[in-house]
């Protein structure tokens, strides 16, 4: 069962707190598209990814990417479900801290300055987020 509750919001951007509760170890879920562009931060549990035929392992380690139109599926390999963190960013404020035109299709991996500018706005910004009660 998956939940997802908003957290805060500001300017361009919303803080998501996604939840699965697996019960058990599950097969490879139904394909979804993601929404737009996100910043996901795992903060419990552990799942596989799958996204354009690549797959990978997630954990409180690993942040990934999302993009809008990507489709993803998801497995648990074990019970406990996963717990993580979404920041989902409007297309003119990537646009801005990505340096690039609006419309612009970013790459899988944006260069480490702009990521870092992202984690800025995400991280020290977060003092204009409304958050939710």
């Amino acid at each position: 069962m998956r939940s997802k509750a908003l957290l805060g919001s500001g300017p361009g951007f919303a803080i998501w707190e996604a939840r699965c509760a697996a019960l058990g170890p599950s097969e490879w879920s139904a394909s979804e598209a993601s929404g737009g562009y996100g910043l996901v931060f795992v903060r419990a549990g552990l799942f596989r990814r799958r996204v354009t035929g690549v797959e990978a392992v997630l954990d409180p380690a690993v942040g990934y990417w999302e993009r809008p139109g990507d489709q993803q599926q998801v497995a648990h390999p074990l019970d406990g479900g996963d717990l993580c963190t979404v920041v989902m960013l409007s297309d003119e404020l990537l646009a801005a801290l990505a340096g690039v035109a609006l419309g612009t299709r970013l790459r899988r991996r944006l260069d480490a300055a702009s990521f870092q500018r992202l984690l800025f706005v995400v991280f020290i910004g977060l003092g204009a987020v409304n958050f939710t009660t």
